[in-house]
């Protein structure tokens, strides 16, 4: 079997989790190959995603947080999607694929995987929603715009996705929370959505002993027995990612 997986970003999460799980189906015998935006040597997507956005944004903060998917690689005709038996889709935005390369895949007649790494699948665009529910329905009356209305950008995109998605996708998510929103959305609920948490490497993430731990310890100039916690964010100033949670944590705890 030959799997070809696509991620924008070889960094970030999905990034990690993609080349992880191309590691672990080669380490089980599955020739797994993984495509990235920067295979195709150009970036000229990536701009024309951004400024095309620029109008509507209702503030620059906002300006990563939303993606429209009208510009894209031409990944259908790549070698390696026409040798592969199974696609497995990953994070795609930003420039790599668009709602018309997504059509152009399933054009291929191969049986296509989607794992979801955040909440843009099912929404107007947004990788987040911030608590809004109106993926639920129809999109519509974007926090993310300037100019909010029923019939805004969000709901033009969510539209051309119903459009555009075709039933016989394979969807993934990785965490339970995220498949209980997707199977919550009109764009989804009617699909197949299954829960599998990404792959790591049991090799270097694995139980320590008390002697190795204190052996790390020591490295950072840290005593025997001090507790140590890590938090991990590729952008800790993302509220999502929960930073003042942790900060308050710390502060009780001290």
């Amino acid at each position: 079997m030959r799997v070809v997986l696509l991620n924008t970003y070889k960094h970030g999460g999905a990034g990690v989790a993609a080349r992880r799980l191309q590691l672990a189906l080669q380490r089980s015998g599955i020739q797994a190959d993984i495509l990235f935006s920067e295979d195709f040597k150009s970036k000229w997507p990536f701009y024309a995603e951004r400024l095309l956005f620029l109008p509507f944004e209702h503030d620059k903060s906002v300006r990563f947080s939303f993606s429209l998917a009208n510009f894209g690689h031409n990944v259908a005709n790549h070698p390696l999607i026409q040798q592969a038996d199974i696609i497995h889709l990953h994070w795609i935005n930003q420039g790599f694929l668009s709602l018309s390369g997504l059509q152009a895949l399933v054009g291929t007649g191969k049986p296509l995987v989607w794992t979801l790494h955040d909440m843009w699948t099912f929404t107007g665009g947004c990788h987040y929603s911030r608590g809004c529910m109106h993926f639920e329905e129809s999109c519509g009356n974007c926090a993310y715009l300037r100019w909010q209305s029923p019939s805004d950008l969000s709901h033009r995109i969510w539209k051309k996705k119903t459009d555009k998605y075709p039933s016989d996708i394979q969807y993934v998510t990785c965490s339970a929370w995220l498949q209980k929103v997707a199977l919550q959305s009109s764009l989804l609920r009617h699909s197949v959505v299954r829960n599998i948490p990404n792959p790591i490497d049991i090799q270097v993430f694995k139980p320590s002993n008390l002697a190795e731990r204190n052996r790390f310890k020591s490295e950072l100039g840290m005593q025997d027995g001090a507790f140590a916690l890590l938090f991990v964010a590729m952008k800790v100033s993302e509220t999502r990612k929960g930073f003042a949670y942790l900060a308050e944590s710390l502060a009780i705890l001290k």
